[in-house]
């Protein structure tokens, strides 16, 4: 059998691929679930997966090595929306979970669920996870522990941001100042690992070669990072206080801790297993958001879940290209996940209207004559802001993003800038 037909001998094997909801190279009908698989396939280079409507359930990958398992795995827990990975090699098949956090960078153990040999029965051996097992629950619930949605990226990662946030408040730093430090500290590690912010980039701006070194260099240095970068990206999340070159040591500390990978419940030093250049920025937005939970009694705040966003902009913005966009006013924004939201549905609209990508200019003007939010909590404004670069730099190359991008000011921006500093 060649290489290439490895995976839609599993696939057909395991009962997928003669299905609707088998999506191979080919985009499917515009809409919702080519929205979600072009998001997918760009960022965690899956080969086919399987959807149950728009929601994607598994995702095939051919690999040729154990280094090339790990990768898609690694990448899949990072995306945050996929339960299943089946993966081919040219010695075996197995069955991965993709809620399972990986735990090194070559190996992907802890998250294999069953695995067997290509000239095996493999409806008998991965009956767990042929396509009705997978559709009806019955694989999660054989592997519980391995399903723990506590073990989710998001979980994951913000038990460790409220940890931190926690620990940043008690040094005696003002929460919105900690606030806006985590924002821009996600930030940079974004631009890092999209690859927009390079090592040679950062040494262009007078700094060191990571973020994770500036750290190590303490409070001034990352003062500098924070101007320089504000100087050649504009934009507010950059927006300066007078408080960084005044941190004390033990936050620089703890941030760096916390971006080498650290585990601030247990102190153990581990993987770094985020890559923000491919956990969505809605996710990143929201786990940003539910730091500020503790206010929401206070501020009367209570953000809206994903599901409830995509039921309202289903029914505002039609997924055919050739519309034209509706102005979308929110008058209480909180995190701005309408308006990113209904940005990311416009880019896509005009990616299919077009045939292409637009350039960063062009997004830019599409942002700001199409989405406006209201919130009286700077706080939210400060997360808006911030969920709403991250949708519009996603879809600009790296090189054109830190030859080009100048982010716009936010027809918000003010009332975040006014509350910097507590």
């Amino acid at each position: 059998m060649a290489y290439t037909d490895r995976l839609e001998d599993v696939a057909d094997q395991l009962g997928y691929r003669d299905t609707s909801g088998y999506v191979h190279e080919a985009r499917s009908e515009f809409g919702p679930r080519d929205f979600v698989w072009r998001d997918l396939k760009d960022k965690c280079q899956v080969d086919a997966a399987y959807f149950r409507g728009a929601v994607p359930l598994v995702a095939f990958v051919e690999a040729e090595t154990p280094q090339e398992v790990s990768t898609a795995h690694r990448r899949l827990w990072n995306f945050g929306r996929v339960p299943v990975l089946i993966v081919t090699t040219p010695q075996e098949v197995a069955a991965l979970s993709c809620i399972t956090p990986p735990t090194t960078e070559t190996s992907a153990s802890s998250s294999l669920l069953r695995s067997a040999r290509l000239n095996q029965p493999l409806q008998n051996i991965l009956r767990e996870f042929t396509r009705y097992n997978v559709e009806s629950g019955r694989a999660a619930a054989a592997h519980r522990e391995q399903f723990d949605r506590r073990l989710r990226v998001d979980y994951h990662l913000l038990e460790n941001l409220r940890r931190l946030r926690a620990s940043l408040i008690r040094s005696g730093l003002p929460p919105t100042y900690v606030e806006q430090l985590l924002g821009r500290s996600i930030f940079i590690r974004y631009l890092e690992d999209r690859g927009i912010l390079s090592q040679e980039h950062l040494l262009e701006l007078g700094a060191f070669q990571s973020f994770l070194q500036t750290l190590d260099a303490g409070p001034n240095a990352v003062a500098q990072l924070f101007e320089a970068l504000s100087e050649h990206f504009n934009g507010d999340v950059f927006a300066l206080s007078n408080v960084e070159p005044h941190l004390p040591p033990q936050v620089i500390n703890e941030l760096f801790q916390f971006f080498s990978g650290t585990n601030l419940r247990t102190g153990q030093q581990a993987l770094w297993p985020y890559d923000f250049g491919i956990i969505p920025p809605e996710l990143i937005s929201s786990i940003y958001e539910q730091l500020l939970a503790e206010t929401q009694r206070q501020d009367a705040a209570y953000y809206t879940p994903r599901h409830l966003v995509d039921l309202v902009l289903d029914e505002l913005v039609s997924w055919e290209g050739n519309a034209a966009e509706p102005i979308i006013l929110d008058p209480s924004c909180g995190s701005g996940i309408f308006l990113a939201e209904a940005f990311r549905r416009f880019v896509y609209r005009h990616t299919i209207a077009k045939g292409e990508s637009s350039s960063f200019d062009s997004l830019s003007r599409l942002l700001t004559r199409t989405v406006y939010g209201i919130d009286k909590s700077s706080a939210a404004i400060g997360v808006s802001a911030f969920s709403l670069y991250l949708a519009l730099l996603e879809h600009v190359d790296p090189p054109t993003a830190w030859r080009d991008a100048r982010l716009p000011a936010m027809p918000f921006s003010s009332a975040w800038l006014a509350g910097a500093g507590g």
